[in-house]
C-alpha cells in the first residue's frame, strides 16, 4: 500500500472532478452547520481517517517518509530545546502554526512533553523522544490542521 493511500488522499487520484468532497458539504450537528457555513474538507473526516492520519504521522515523525524512508527528519534544533518544554512548544508554534497555537493547546503539549523524564546522564534518547512527541502533538492538533 502506498503511503499516500494511508491518508485517504492520493495525489492526482481524486474520485471525481470535485476532488475528494462536494463543495457545498455541511457537517451535520456541528457549529459549522448552526452558523450556516460549509466545510467541504470535513466530508472526508471520520474516525477512521483521523486515526489513520495520526498513525501515519507517528510513523513518519519517528522513521521518515518516502519509498525507502529516504526522507528523514532532523530534530537537532528541537532536541536542543527539549529540556525547556515551553521553549520547544513556542519554537514549534512559530515553525508549524505561524504563532497561532492556542494557549490551551500549548499547555497540553508542554505537559505531555514534560512527562518524558530526562535522566541525569546520556539524555540523547529522551531529548529525541521529547522532540518527536512535541512535533507529533502539534501536527495532530486542530491549531495545525485548521487553516485560519
Amino acid at each position: 500500500m502506498c503511503s499516500s493511500d494511508l491518508l485517504g488522499q492520493s495525489p492526482l487520484r481524486a474520485p471525481s472532478v470535485f476532488n475528494y468532497y462536494r463543495p457545498g458539504y455541511v457537517p451535520p450537528n456541528t457549529g459549522i452547520a448552526a452558523a450556516g457555513l460549509v466545510a467541504p474538507e470535513m466530508q472526508i473526516v471520520n474516525e477512521t481517517s483521523v486515526i489513520g492520519y495520526s498513525n501515519y504521522l507517528r510513523n513518519a515523525v519517528q522513521n521518515g517518509v518516502g519509498t525507502n524512508r529516504d526522507i528523514q527528519p532532523n530534530y537537532d534544533t528541537e532536541m536542543s530545546l527539549a529540556h525547556r518544554p515551553d521553549q520547544l512548544v513556542a519554537h514549534l508554534d512559530t515553525l508549524l502554526t505561524f504563532g497561532t497555537m492556542s494557549s490551551a493547546t500549548k499547555t497540553l503539549i508542554r505537559d505531555a512533553v514534560a512527562t518524558i523524564t530526562l535522566p541525569s546522564t546520556n539524555q540523547t534518547t529522551a531529548r529525541r523522544n521529547r522532540a518527536m512527541l512535541a512535533v507529533l502533538c502539534v501536527l495532530s492538533s486542530p491549531d495545525y490542521l485548521v487553516q485560519k
